[in-house]
């Protein structure tokens, strides 16, 4: 099974959010057990803000295992019409 991460879940744990950031570990960790992991470049966009290089970026990624899954030019073209 491949799940997507969305903004929030990442930004829960990455600001250490008191009331949803041990939910939002979990919720993460269970979905990794259970297959891959990935986030769209809106996603990575979102959360890139928290850090200072794209290279940090990619290590907290790399250590939560996700990975960041590209959209085909032809889905950037049906989005973008839509």
């Amino acid at each position: 099974m491949i799940s997507a991460a969305d903004t929030n879940l990442l930004l829960d744990i990455l600001l250490a959010n008191p009331t949803h950031g041990p939910d939002s570990r979990r919720i993460l960790d269970e979905a990794a057990r259970l297959g891959d992991l990935i986030i769209s470049e809106t996603v990575y966009a979102e959360v890139a803000p928290r850090f200072n290089r794209t290279s940090e970026v990619d290590a907290f990624l790399a250590d939560s295992g996700i990975a960041l899954q590209r959209s085909s030019p032809e889905a950037l073209l049906r989005a973008g019409q839509a």
